[in-house]
C-alpha cells in the first residue's frame, strides 16, 4: 500500500457470494447458473471474450437488469433482491467500462458528488486527500474539464469515486479497454493498491495478461457459463483457456 493511503473504513471484510445466478434478456437465457467468490483484499478475475457475459454479469449482481434466480449475498446479507442504489449503499459498487464521469465537471466537482453522498462533512477534506494520495494523476489535473482527460485519467477518475463510495466489493469492467500499453502497466499498480485497502475487487477481462498480473483466482465465462475456474498460476498453463480466449 502506498504510504500516504490510509486503510479505507469500508473495507471490513465480507466476502460476496453468488450462486447459481441466471439472468435472460427477453427470452435469452444470458446467465446460465453463474458462482463465484470475492473475498476482502482480494482481486479475482472474470475472464472471457466480448459477449461471454462478463457484463452482464455485473449488472445482473447490482440490480441493472432482472434477476430470475440465484444467491448473492455480502458477509451474511442476502442482497440479490435489493435495488441498485441500495446494493450500492451497502458495499457492491460497479465501475463500468467507458466514459462514465460528468465532463463538463471539474475533476474535483466529480470527486466531491461521491464525497458529499458518503462522507461525513468534517471527514470529507480527509477523503479527498486520500483519493489524491492514491491517485496523485488527478491532483494535477484537479480543475480540468473530465471530459478532456485522457483515458488513463479518465479511468483514474472512475476508480477515485468509486473508492470514495467506501465499497467493500468493486467491479471493475474492462478496465483496460482502449488504453496504451504504458497506461494499463500504470493501472496495475492503482488496483494493487485498492485491493490493499481491504476492497475486493472482481475484474472483468478480455485481457488476460493484464488480469493474471493481479489476481490469484479466475473464473472463465463463455456464453454465460462458467467454464472454468480455479488458481491463475494453473489457468496460465491450460489450452483450453487460450481456446476459451483467442490468447
Amino acid at each position: 500500500m502506498s504510504e500516504n493511503t490510509q486503510t479505507h473504513p469500508a473495507a471490513d471484510g465480507q466476502q460476496l457470494v453468488v450462486e447459481d445466478l441466471h439472468a435472460y434478456y427477453g427470452r435469452s437465457h444470458v446467465l446460465q447458473g453463474v458462482s463465484l467468490k470475492v473475498g476482502a483484499g482480494e482481486v479475482v478475475a472474470l475472464l472471457g471474450r466480448n459477449g461471454a457475459g462478463k457484463t452482464t454479469t455485473f449488472r445482473a449482481l447490482t440490480g441493472l437488469m432482472p434477476r430470475t434466480t440465484g444467491s448473492v449475498t455480502l458477509g451474511d446479507r442476502q442482497i440479490g433482491r435489493k435495488s441498485t442504489h441500495q446494493i450500492a449503499q451497502l458495499g457492491v459498487v460497479y465501475v463500468p467500462s467507458g466514459r462514465r464521469s460528468f465532463p463538463m465537471m471539474t475533476v474535483k466537482e466529480n470527486l466531491l458528488i461521491a464525497v458529499e453522498n458518503s462522507f461525513r462533512r468534517a471527514r470529507r477534506k480527509q477523503a479527498l486527500d486520500e483519493a489524491f494520495a492514491m491517485f496523485p494523476a488527478l491532483a494535477r489535473r484537479v480543475n480540468t474539464n473530465a471530459g478532456v482527460l485522457s483515458g488513463g485519467e479518465n479511468q483514474m477518475l472512475k476508480m477515485a469515486c468509486a473508492f470514495l463510495l467506501q465499497p467493500t466489493i468493486l467491479l471493475l469492467d474492462e478496465p483496460t479497454e482502449g488504453l496504451a500499453p504504458i497506461v494499463v502497466a500504470e493501472l496495475v499498480e492503482h488496483v494493487r493498491t485498492l485491493a490493499d485497502t481491504g476492497v475486493g475487487i472482481l475484474l472483468a477481462e478480455q485481457n488476460a495478461r493484464f488480469a493474471f498480473q493481479l489476481s490469484a483466482r479466475a473464473y472463465v465465462l463463455n456464453k454465460g457459463i462458467v467454464q472454468m475456474s480455479g488458481r491463475v498460476s494453473e489457468l496460465a498453463e491450460s489450452e483450453e483457456l487460450t481456446t476459451h480466449l483467442g490468447i
